[in-house]
Formats: C-alpha cells, sequence, structure tokens
C-alpha cells in the first residue's frame, strides 16, 4: 500500500484524475462521491467516463444538493447519461449537510482512493486551494485493508432510501418543485443576495432524517 499527498493547486486532482481514466488496460470500477458538482467540470469527464463504460467499467456517481452546491442543469445531465448511475444523498432534516469528497479507481491489480476536500467542480478539481489523500492498493497483497476501505465508504457508494436515492426524471421534478436544486443563474444570484426563497404549500421532502 503506496500513500501520496496531492496538494492543490500545485497537484491538482483534475488531471491526476484524468491520468487515471485514460490508463491502459482501463479501469473495471469508477465510484465518485462529491458533496458539489457543477456542469463545466461534469462535461470535461462526459468522454472518458463513457469511453471507460463502454470498456466495462462500472461508474457510480452519488452527489449531494445542500446548500445550493449542485444545480438542476447537472442533475439534468447526469439522468441523461445512461453509462452512469447517478444518485442523490440527502438528509431532509436542517443542519445536516452531505458534504463528503471520495473517489474510487479500481483496476483488475490495483485500486487508488481519494479523499479530501475537492469538490468535483473548476475549483475543486483544478485551481482552489485544496489537499486530498491517494492511497493505492496492491490488490493481491492489500487485499483486507482495501475491503475494509470499500466497507467504510459502502454507506457512499452504494446509498439506500431514505438518504440516498437513484436519480430519476420524477425524483428530480420533485425537487425543483420544492426549490431543493436550482438553476445555476439562480444559484449565482443568490449567492450574490445571500438569501434564499422561502415558497410555501411545498411537496413534502423524498428524502428521510
Amino acid at each position: 500500500m503506496e500513500i501520496k499527498y496531492l496538494m492543490q493547486p500545485q497537484q491538482n486532482l483534475g488531471s491526476r484524475l484524468t491520468e487515471l481514466f485514460q490508463q491502459s488496460p482501463p479501469a473495471r470500477e469508477i465510484r465518485i462521491v462529491s458533496a458539489f458538482m457543477n456542469l463545466t467540470t461534469l462535461l470535461r469527464f462526459k468522454t472518458c467516463l463513457e469511453q471507460l463504460s463502454i470498456q466495462q467499467c462500472d461508474i457510480r456517481i452519488t452527489v449531494g444538493i445542500d446548500m445550493g452546491g449542485t444545480s438542476v442543469e447537472v442533475l439534468n445531465e447526469l439522468s441523461s447519461w445512461s453509462f452512469v448511475e447517478t444518485y442523490i444523498y440527502h438528509n431532509a432534516y436542517p443542519g445536516h449537510t452531505f458534504h463528503p469528497k471520495v473517489i474510487l479507481v479500481e483496476y483488475s491489480q490495483q485500486a487508488h482512493l481519494f479523499v479530501g476536500s475537492n469538490n468535483f467542480t473548476e475549483g475543486g478539481f483544478f485551481s482552489n486551494y485544496e489537499a486530498s489523500t491517494e492511497i493505492i492498493f496492491d490488490l493481491d497483497h492489500d487485499h483486507e485493508n482495501y475491503s475494509q476501505a470499500k466497507a467504510a465508504y459502502r454507506i457512499f457508494f452504494e446509498p439506500t432510501p431514505p438518504l440516498g436515492q437513484r436519480l430519476t426524471q420524477e425524483l428530480l421534478r420533485t425537487l425543483s418543485i420544492r426549490n431543493d436544486v436550482l438553476s445555476e443563474v439562480i444559484i449565482r444570484q443568490k449567492r450574490i443576495c445571500g438569501t434564499m426563497n422561502n415558497v410555501i404549500n411545498l411537496p413534502s421532502s423524498p428524502f428521510g432524517v
């Protein structure tokens, strides 16, 4: 097992992931967990993730919707990706923010686990000051440690109701009606104003607490 430290912007996580996603032979499993996600960064990785899926890579994304960190445009885009399973993780109880950032890239003989502060955004992957740890497992010799790591993060890698729910158009419509997810334009405006509108007569949250 090898441990590396990525201190951004000197070593950005986006470039490191691009390198791993383009490695040959290709990854067989990818798990992406991010509190926030923006459309520009998502589209930046679309082609390589689609190619990996064609090569039989199992790809799953778990994303949060708290604090206006993920827009309706991102979720619309993800819902159109037939090559990725996407889940939303959210606790409807106020003050319980979904905030982890974990990425797993697994090959037949090796696995790379990233845990740090980097959201799946342009800032988080390229320009912000961020810190993350890359743990490299040799699957022949580090099987026990790797199994423990995957088990620890299973709650995010394999989310289940009521807090983790598969992204569907029906779920997205409910979240949009409730203003749980907003457009990127509105999110920017609200951040400038520092306020969030209160809307009455909303449908109940589809998420548990």
